[in-house]
Order: C-alpha cells, then sequence, then structure tokens
C-alpha cells in the first residue's frame, strides 16, 4: 500500500463538516483506490474509490467521479489490488479483562505452551519472580490460559496439588482459559477468608469434595471473585503498558471496535484507554448489584448495555443443557460437576433471571444474557417473551447448544443473537470425543438457522477465554466448520457464506450495539472506520482465512486516522 500526496496545487477549504453546504471549494482528506472496495451496502456493494473529510465518509463511487475531491494537501491511498472493508467489530470480548491480564497474569494457553513442560516452567518461572520480588511488589501469582483439551498431559488441579507441587507459601491462582472456572492454592483462600463453611455465592460455586472440604476450585465469576478481588491491582503505568498492547492487537486484527462484556465498578479508568492505535470500545456492565460503572460517554468509550449470566461454560460443565455431559477421563480432569450437576448449572431460574433483567429493561438499556446451554437458552428466551421490548434489541451471547426452533424464536422476539462457532477450531475434536458426542458437536451453533429466520446477528470470539482474537479465524470457522491443521467438517449443513460471515463482523454488531447509522457498512456520512486486507475474502479459499500469507490485515483507520499497525 503506497500513500502520496497529489502534485497539483489547490486551494485546501477546512470546514467543520463536509457535508454542510458551503460554496467554497472542499477536497478529501484521504481517497482510497487502486483496489477492490467492498462496502457492506447492498444499495452500492463495490466501488472504485472512498473519500474522506475529517472523520467521516465523504463520497464513494468511481475514481474518475471523485477526482474531482483531490486536493493539494488530500493524501491518496492506493490499494495496490488489495481490498477495503468496513473496519471489523468485535461483539463480544472481554477487552478491559485482557488488558489488565496482560499487566499481571502469565499465558500457559495452548497457543502459547506446545507441552506440560511448557506449562510448568512458566509457571514456575513466575513463582521465582515473586519470590524474589522487593517488598511492596505484588506477591500474588497469576496465571491464565489453563487448557486440558489443548494439553490433555496436564495434571487435574486442586489446592493441594498446586501446594505440593507449585507454592503453598506466596497465594497462587490458575484462571481456566474458558474464564469460567478457576483454582487457588490454600493461601489464596486463607487470604479471601473462604472456609469449609463458607457458602457458594448466588451465581456462582465453591466446589467442596464429599467430606465438605474445599477443592481450591471456583465456578463463575461470583465465586471467582471472592478470591480475585483480593488481589491487589497493578501499578498505573504496567496498566497504561498492558492497554497500549492490547490495543495493538485489536488493530492488527482488523478491529476498530471492540466490547467489553464484563465491565465492573470502577474498572475503567479513562486514562488507561490509548489514543493509538484508536480503537472504540462498547462495554456491558457486569451483573453484579446495581451499580453501573461510571463511564462517561463519548465517541470512542460508552456504556452500550447490562450483561447477565445464565449459565457457565461447556469447558468445564457449567453450560446447563438437556442432555447430560459425557463422563470420561477428560471431563474428569476438567473437573465437570458430573456427580452433583451432570447436565450443568443453571444460575437463576426464570423467575430469578427475570427479576434481575426487568429494572434494566424498563430503562430502556439492552440486555445481553450469557447463555450457551439450549435451558439457559429457553430460559433467556422466556424471559424476553416476558419483557415485551422487541426495540430494545436485547442479546443472547454465546448459544452453543442452540437448536433451529430457539434461534426461530430470536427472529420472532427481536432477540440479537451474538454466536460463539469459533469454539470448532480448536475444541471440536474433544467435543465430539470427550465431551458432546457427535450430534451435539456437529449441530453446535446452527448460524445458518440464525440466517434463514432473518436474525440480526454477529460472530465473536470471546477473547481472552478463547484462545484467537482473530476475526478471520472466527470466520473462517463459520463458513467452513473445520478445526485448524483438520479437514474434518462439523455439521456442514449449518455453513455460512462469505458474504454472511462478513455481515456478522460488520453490519450485523454495528446494528446490535445502536451504531449502525455511523458504522458498519461504507455510506456516506458515517464514520470512516476501515480495515485493509491483503486479499480478497470473496476470491480466497475460506480454508485459508487463518492463513498469513494468504489474507492478512494490513491497515486499519478510526474515524480516517491511520493506526500504523506495522510499528
Amino acid at each position: 500500500m503506497e500513500k502520496k500526496h497529489n502534485p497539483h496545487h489547490r486551494h485546501q477549504c477546512h470546514l467543520p463538516c463536509f457535508h454542510h453546504k458551503s460554496h467554497v471549494k472542499e477536497y478529501a482528506d484521504l481517497i482510497f483506490h487502486g483496489g477492490n472496495i467492498i462496502t457492506m451496502n447492498d444499495a452500492q456493494p463495490r466501488v472504485e474509490a472512498l473519500a474522506v473529510k475529517e472523520n467521516y465518509i465523504m463520497a464513494l463511487g468511481d475514481f474518475e467521479e471523485l477526482r474531482h475531491l483531490i486536493g493539494e494537501r488530500t493524501q491518496e491511498v492506493l490499494l495496490k489490488g488489495r481490498t477495503l472493508l468496513p473496519g471489523f467489530i468485535e461483539a463480544h470480548q472481554h477487552a478491559i479483562l485482557a488488558a489488565y491480564g496482560r499487566s499481571f497474569y502469565v499465558d500457559v494457553g495452548g497457543n502459547v505452551c506446545q507441552t506440560v513442560d511448557d506449562v510448568k516452567k512458566k509457571i514456575t518461572d513466575a513463582i521465582d519472580a515473586k519470590q524474589n520480588a522487593t517488598p511492596g511488589n505484588i506477591r500474588w501469582v497469576g496465571i491464565s490460559g489453563w487448557d486440558v483439551e489443548l494439553l490433555q498431559q496436564l495434571p487435574k488441579l486442586s489446592a493441594t496439588y498446586m501446594d505440593q507441587n507449585f507454592t503453598a507459601d506466596l497465594p497462587l491462582v490458575i484462571v481456566g482459559q474458558s474464564g469460567h472456572t478457576a483454582w487457588a492454592n490454600h493461601k489464596a483462600l486463607e487470604i479471601a477468608g473462604i472456609t469449609n463453611a463458607t457458602p457458594s455465592p448466588e451465581g456462582g460455586t465453591i466446589v467442596k469434595d464429599e467430606s465438605g472440604n474445599l477443592t481450591g476450585q471456583l465456578l463463575e465469576a461470583a465465586a471467582i471473585l471472592m478470591v480475585f478481588s483480593k488481589i491487589p491491582p497493578p501499578p498505573l503505568e504496567k496498566l497504561k503498558e498492558g492497554f497500549k498492547d492490547q490495543w495493538k492487537d485489536y488493530a492488527r486484527c482488523g478491529y476498530t471496535t471492540v466490547t467489553d462484556l464484563s465491565t465492573l465498578p470502577d474498572q475503567l479508568v479513562p486514562e488507561l484507554i490509548p489514543s493509538t492505535p484508536a480503537v472504540r470500545l462498547a462495554c456491558y456492565a457486569y451483573e453484579f448489584g446495581n451499580t453501573l460503572p461510571n463511564i462517561p460517554k463519548t465517541d470512542m468509550v460508552w456504556l452500550a448495555g447490562v450483561k447477565f449470566c445464565a449459565d457457565g461454560s461447556p469447558h468445564c460443565g457449567t453450560s446447563c443443557v438437556s442432555q447430560p455431559y459425557l463422563d470420561t477421563e477428560l471431563s474428569k480432569r476438567l473437573c465437570f460437576p458430573i456427580t452433583d450437576h451432570p447436565c450443568g448449572i443453571l444460575n437463576w431460574t426464570k423467575d430469578e433471571l427475570y427479576e434481575k433483567v426487568k429494572p434494566w429493561s424498563d430503562q430502556d438499556i439492552q440486555v445481553a444474557i450469557h447463555a450457551h446451554g439450549d435451558v439457559a437458552i429457553d430460559t433467556a428466551l422466556n424471559v424476553y417473551e416476558l419483557l415485551k421490548a422487541p426495540t430494545r434489541r436485547h442479546r443472547i451471547e454465546h448459544m452453543g447448544f442452540a437448536t433451529e426452533d430457539q434461534l426461530a424464536r430470536c427472529s420472532k422476539l427481536g432477540v440479537a443473537p451474538s454466536l460463539f462457532v469459533c469454539q470448532l477450531y480448536y475444541y471440536a475434536e474433544t467435543f465430539y470425543k470427550d465431551l458432546l458426542g457427535p450430534e451435539r458437536t456437529n449441530n453446535w451453533c446452527c448460524i445458518d438457522a440464525a440466517v434463514k429466520y432473518g436474525c440480526v446477528l454477529s460472530l465473536h470470539t470471546d477473547y481472552p477465554t478463547f484462545p484467537s482474537l482473530s476475526a478471520l479465524i472466527s470466520m473462517k470457522t463459520a463458513i467452513t466448520r473445520t478445526m485448524r491443521k483438520n479437514p474434518n467438517v462439523y455439521g456442514h449443513e449449518h455453513c455460512i457464506t462469505v458474504h454472511e460471515a462478513l455481515k456478522a463482523y460488520t453490519v450485523g454488531p454495528a446494528w446490535q450495539l445502536f451504531r449502525e447509522r455511523e458504522l458498519g457498512s461504507l455510506q456516506v456520512n458515517k464514520l470512516a472506520d476501515l480495515v485493509i486486507l491483503s486479499a480478497n475474502p470473496y476470491e480466497v479459499d475460506p480454508l485459508q482465512f487463518d492463513d498469513s500469507s494468504v489474507i492478512r490485515v494490513v491497515e486499519t483507520y478510526t474515524g480516517g486516522k491511520c493506526n500504523n499497525i506495522e510499528e
């Protein structure tokens, strides 16, 4: 991609808004041309050139039609055959958690560690670093990404195992890759004041053995935060560094807008959000209490709604399903609650969830309900049916076990589904053999039904509770339903098209976030949030969407400003 200034001397007029009437000649700040420009606007799907003035799209059309907008200071961006699209919008991630995590946790996920020895070394190195820390430094040891599915030789964790094999002196916490389960050693439990007599909180489980003794395992955020809330925050400069690095990763994946689906009161400090690279952040307040985070609304950061968790994760056996999980050696080492809860855990009954959700919906605040299992999805849909609020665009998150009938109900009720199909990319084989069985794996996230019934849907990666934050990997999985490095197709009848997958990362999430007038497609007067890909996704084999030598993100622009992702 080449950038150049037009050599012809012309007067440049600076006006506050390009679409206001004026007798003074206006020129574009930027003009993109020389490649594929895909607008995701059905009325004008492809154009030769796109002009930007200030933060907005000024004009689209044939290059010759837009040539008169080129002035002395206009910067021409020559695409050189590459492809310009609306910036990708990630509808469901945990951006703040990911940024905070970079500041404290050591990642041992399957994308980082290739062997059990790699995992153990990273943990022992982290402990050694804290053992040698100077007084006043954080002495807690935090590990994230524990993934027995990708590294099946990993042991079954418990507080006793952690004491004996890692450390009994320092407080140690290990978060499962799904984010819905964690383990604490006895020192961490002691600091948190958790004993054998401590009851489980509403919406979470403190796991105990048959004798009533703590195992160290914690299920769901309500229980996990009983320990994790005791960890002192990292220094401000360390946090700023974590946010900066995380925002760079988002821009490199083509995102110009991301979401945080677990924003806690006082967690988001405005000065932590970097100005470059510029990535917009939509926040959903988490379910605890009645206090919303104090987030001053700007064009870059805003409070989009509130989130509730109706159930948990298929990776720890807590998604609430109608048929039991498989009782296998792997599900045991994953600490599935097979004995007490063979079909997972429903965090609230329909009536309980309704009472929690109704006050927010009555205030015209959008609600997002995490519901993976089919029982939890029914519960969420029943609640939304009682609310009778289709214009609020209330959401259901993940919907891994959703049935066609449930997605038809979403359409009827005006509920917006955000689907987590890319689980198949890493976990289809363990789902198939060890956790869910063939039928439920092949029917995982039947996105085709959402398309069939006209749902305005989004796809997402749920990072960092999933090993990858790549939109292209997520789209590949939706289109092909294959794993990485594995040609097996899991449920070919549920594949969607390239166009449908792109819509689920552009126009769909823009609508779900109530930003469709500004984001999601390339149209005049919309924000110039753009992504440039090295190749045209309509002309690339979708099986190669995860091959950066074939297709990759080259650059992003937010509000017409280049993010310089290669720097």
